[in-house]
């Protein structure tokens, strides 16, 4: 598991990063009072979204993410 913690200095977010398995979901959302919890699965990894943004700002997040080969 790959993780990064990123922060402006009012609202932090971590994204973790890890293998995707057969039986992830594509993707997951959660709220729990002001934490968003976002997951989705791009090609092989899963990247989940853990912080205090909204859903839609978590998606935006997580689809910007691109991988180095």
């Amino acid at each position: 598991i790959e993780n990064a913690l990123f922060s402006d200095g009012l609202f932090t977010f971590t994204l973790y990063i890890n293998k995707a398995d057969s039986t992830a979901a594509k993707e997951n959302t959660w709220k729990q009072g002001a934490y968003t919890i976002y997951s989705e699965v791009m090609g092989d990894k899963e990247i989940t979204f853990i912080g205090q943004l909204p859903i839609a700002a978590a998606k935006r997040i997580v689809q910007g993410v691109t991988f180095l080969k």
